[in-house]
């Protein structure tokens, strides 16, 4: 298949998320952008995907980079990725685990699992992997992969755990406001009528 072909068959913003690594990044240019990445341009979002940096961040600054401002090619989906994307960011469950966790501690975890996952879907020996494209202080290496999976997985429970004790947390506040304005509004009636 020609890479004509290749960019062609991704109809959608689906279809590039699907992709790892390099291919991603060779897709993600030819189908924005309409050419091949440039060796810097490639090195850095190869690097940035290595590093756990997520799929939709990259196509959001090739996407608003003055040439992909230029191109603005049609991909179904993408722009509401990216805005969904950029919703999450500052999604009010992030900021209270940014404040219980740090901010640096929760975008830590979050982009090792990105990497881990990157990692696991190239596989050790795919010619991907290996680290030419990647400068030092790169991701960690395969031996490393077990611990740091073990410890996402455990990151991501109290994620959940965290996000089940928000929703309640939110349902208290909700009833304890509808309280306030019935009893508020009873108030309000014994000083009208009293």
């Amino acid at each position: 298949m020609s890479q004509s072909d290749a960019v062609a068959a991704i109809s959608s913003v689906d279809d590039l998320l699907s992709l790892w690594d390099e291919d991603f990044v060779d897709a993600a240019y030819w189908r924005l952008l309409g050419r091949a990445p440039d060796g810097p341009g490639r090195m850095h979002h190869v690097y940035s995907i290595r590093t756990g940096i997520s799929k939709c961040e990259i196509l959001r600054r090739i996407r608003e980079s003055a040439e992909g401002q230029e191109n603005q090619v049609d991909v179904p989906g993408l722009d509401k990725a990216i805005q969904a994307h950029k919703r999450q960011i500052r999604a009010p469950w992030r900021q209270l685990l940014r404040f219980l966790f740090g901010r640096k501690a929760l975008e830590t975890r979050e982009r090792a699992k990105r990497a881990l996952e990157n990692q696991l879907a190239i596989g050790p020996g795919h010619s991907s992997a290996n680290a030419s494209a990647v400068p030092a202080g790169g991701p960690a290496n395969p031996v490393d992969l077990s611990i740091l999976n073990g410890r996402i997985l455990a990151d991501d429970e109290s994620i959940r755990d965290l996000r089940r004790r928000m929703v309640r947390i939110e349902g208290m506040l909700n009833r304890l406001e509808m309280n306030a304005r019935r009893v508020a509004g009873e108030q309000s009636r014994l000083v009208r009528h009293g």
